[in-house]
Parts: C-alpha cells; sequence; structure tokens
C-alpha cells in the first residue's frame, strides 16, 4: 500500500507548511500532510520547518525567540502568516491523517497536549496522527505521554543504527532522507 503524503503540504506550489499549502494538498486528496512544529519562546506550538525564521518568512532570529504575538506579525509568503498547530488541525479537520515532525526541542509534550485534546474535544481518532523527529530524545519523550501514536525515526546522517533506535522506540517506520 502507498500513501500520498503531502510534505509540507503542497511544497513547491504554495508556501510551505501554511495553511494555504496544506488546502492545496488536500484538495490534491494526499492521505497524510507532514509538516513540522517548533516552540515559540512563550510555549505555543507553530507550524514551521526552520529553527530560524529567516529562510520562509520575512522575520529574522529563532523562533524560540519570538513569542506567539511576535511570529503572527510575519509573512511566509503570498500573505499566509505562520499557523499554530491548532489552527492547522482546525483546518485539517479529519480530512487526512496527519504526520507531525518534532523540530524543536521540548515539543512533546506541547505536542501530546494538544494531540489530547483533539481526541477528547474533537473526536480526532488517534490513528489520526503520526509523529516522526530527528531527536530521538523528543520521540522517547513524547511516547511517554502517547503510547499508542505511531512513530517515525528521521534518518539524518549514516552513523546512526537506524533499525537500532526504530527498535528501542518501538517505531512504526524509518523516514529515509531524499
Amino acid at each position: 500500500m502507498f500513501l500520498k503524503i503531502g510534505h509540507r503540504g503542497a511544497k513547491g506550489l504554495e508556501p510551505e507548511n501554511t495553511l494555504r499549502s496544506f488546502s492545496k494538498a488536500i484538495d490534491f486528496r494526499v492521505d497524510m500532510i507532514e509538516f513540522d512544529v517548533c516552540l515559540t519562546k512563550d510555549k505555543k506550538v507553530v507550524v514551521i520547518h526552520d529553527d530560524k525564521l529567516d529562510r520562509t518568512t520575512n522575520g529574522r532570529g529563532l523562533v524560540k525567540e519570538k513569542n506567539l504575538k511576535e511570529i503572527k506579525k510575519l509573512y511566509a509568503g503570498k500573505k499566509e502568516r505562520i499557523p499554530t498547530l491548532e489552527e492547522t488541525l482546525d483546518l485539517v479537520a479529519k480530512r487526512v491523517k496527519v504526520n507531525i515532525e518534532l523540530k524543536g526541542e521540548e515539543t512533546a509534550e506541547s505536542v501530546s497536549k494538544i494531540i489530547d485534546k483533539y481526541v477528547k474535544n474533537k473526536k480526532w481518532p488517534l490513528g489520526y496522527f503520526f509523529v516522526s523527529s530527528f531527536n530521538y530524545q523528543e520521540l522517547k519523550d513524547f511516547k511517554k505521554f502517547q503510547p499508542e501514536v505511531k512513530l517515525g525515526i528521521v534518518a539524518e546522517d549514516k552513523k546512526t543504527d537506524f533499525l537500532k533506535a526504530a527498535n528501542q522506540l518501538r517505531a512504526f517506520s524509518i523516514n529515509l532522507p531524499m
């Protein structure tokens, strides 16, 4: 079985990791959308790939050094703003599954709490969530909070024994670099 996954939404057609990009990916009938999350200075979960704002926005500096109010003033292309995890999940509205990649440090607990909220209050099936990261400690931490959510190891270097790490985490997948 093959899954059609919108990497950062419809990256290449719309500004990556934006609501516009996710909408376009859903229009293309993907099975899942992959996106990246980091924490702001005030511990809000925002959807952005890089830890720096420079490449994908009109801002400068580190995401973790800005509060959500500052982040929301920035543009990510085509008048799109950086969405929060909640805004992204509200847009997706259970139409596709989501692969949340934990990019920033200390994201595991915050993402877990948001998933809890969507499962309990918005009736999302737990199986609609998939969490991946290159940061194995974040995945270990996340597993403590959400042992039933499928995990994926993002392979970044050739020195790591990915099979061993996947077995230790009981990971669902190893996501290889392109």
